[in-house]
């Protein structure tokens, strides 16, 4: 997901790739639904802050 100049990336498949590649899977597949929870924390706050409508949005999630 890209807004404006930046690239917001996916947690949960960045922690999974490094996990992997530093041979620790195990351990981090523990907060796997922390990681995707907090993933979606953020792609949602970004996209609060571009919507028109953010107040009426805010009011949905709350």
């Amino acid at each position: 997901m890209a807004s404006g100049s930046w690239q917001l990336y996916s947690w949960v498949q960045v922690s999974r790739w490094f996990a992997t590649a530093m041979g620790f899977a195990d351990e981090v597949s523990a907060y796997d639904r922390t990681i995707a929870a907090a993933d979606h924390l953020v792609r949602a706050r970004a996209i609060l802050a571009e919507a028109a409508d953010a107040a009426l949005l805010t009011r949905l999630v709350a």
